[in-house]
């Protein structure tokens, strides 16, 4: 049984103003863990972060990557990469730091 997304997002489609706000907001939202990234290695301290929710928001991330890819959605294609990049740092950092 094939399964097809009604809406897939092609490169060719017309862009709506809610695809530019997405496009923004793909890459600006995972910019916002940054903060919690230099914060982690400039103190040198995460004791007070959970490493199981934090491994959790990437196993989630990685659910919705899957996802997107499944149906092409560009803009949580991007965000959830980034996202993932952004665990990628706060991970190590718990481990190391916690």
């Amino acid at each position: 049984m094939h399964t097809h997304h009604p809406h897939p997002v092609k490169a060719n489609a017309k862009r709506e103003p809610i695809d530019r706000v997405m496009d923004v907001v793909a890459v600006v939202s995972p910019m916002l863990g940054v903060p919690q990234v230099i914060q982690i290695f400039t103190s040198q301290d995460a004791s007070s972060l959970s490493l199981f929710s934090w491994a959790s928001f990437a196993g989630v991330s990685t659910i919705f990557l899957l996802y997107a890819l499944k149906h092409q959605l560009r803009p949580l294609i991007v965000t959830q990469i980034l996202w993932l990049a952004v665990y990628a740092a706060i991970i190590p950092g718990i481990l190391i730091y916690g």
